[in-house]
């Protein structure tokens, strides 16, 4: 693979109900989802070593913040 691109669509929840909190940490829930238009754009590239993050948006961290 040298490079994969990938439309992450965003959701609005409609509905979202907290049922009960599992012994894992997560939480049952039920919900209902919309996917909207809004989305972003995923790019995966091979590298020699490590990950390296970049975004165009200054106020999303691409440190270990």
């Amino acid at each position: 693979m040298e490079e994969l691109i990938i439309e992450a669509y965003g959701k609005v929840n409609l509905a979202l109900d907290v049922i009960r909190k599992r012994n894992d940490g997560y939480h049952d829930i039920n919900t209902i989802m919309q996917q909207i238009d809004l989305k972003d754009i995923v790019t995966i590239k091979d590298r020699e070593k490590g990950i390296k993050i970049e975004c165009n948006n200054p106020e999303v961290p691409v440190d270990s913040s």
